[in-house]
């Protein structure tokens, strides 16, 4: 139940700016995006994600590496770009993709076919195949970036 008060005839709701972040096998760079992501600007964003081939489950590593910052990743659940269109999902309705491998910024063009799509692409090395430090490097670019490229969404979304 909203305990906010309801709007007067005509005026519309606060819309939230939407980003959908996609990896490989959304095991572990664009879960930990997600998190960080809602860790920053809580209900300000509609932060999701989803992998191009997705993998089984949430890179146990990725957990940890957000847990040593105090940021919760919480119950993710794995999915393709596929589940996404197939429960109704449309690539063109989020105000910004965010691919974060290559294999993912190739299947956001080809599944986006042609529509009006805001895709970048932040190539983030994939923590899972080099180990150790390599987590916590992409935590903190993810950090920094989500933190630059977001806040200018939420403010230009304000100034609409």
């Amino acid at each position: 139940m909203s305990s906010a008060a309801p709007k007067a005839p005509g005026e519309m709701a606060a819309r939230r700016p939407s980003v959908l972040f996609v990896c490989t096998h959304s095991a572990t760079r664009s879960p930990m995006a997600r998190a960080l992501c809602e860790a920053q600007f809580g209900d300000a964003v509609d932060a999701r994600c989803a992998g191009v081939y997705p993998g089984e489950k949430l890179d146990p590593r990725a957990r940890a590496t957000l847990a040593e910052i105090g940021v919760p990743i919480g119950d993710v659940e794995i999915s393709s770009i596929a589940d996404l269109e197939a429960s109704g999902g449309d690539l063109c309705a989020f105000d910004l993709i965010i691919a974060l491998s290559d294999a993912a910024y190739q299947a956001v063009r080809r599944e986006a076919r042609g529509g009006a799509v805001t895709l970048e692409y932040w190539p983030v090395d994939d923590p899972t195949q080099l180990g150790g430090a390599s987590y916590r490097a992409a935590r903190e670019m993810l950090a920094r970036r989500i933190s630059e490229r977001l806040g200018a969404l939420i403010e230009a979304d304000a100034g609409q």
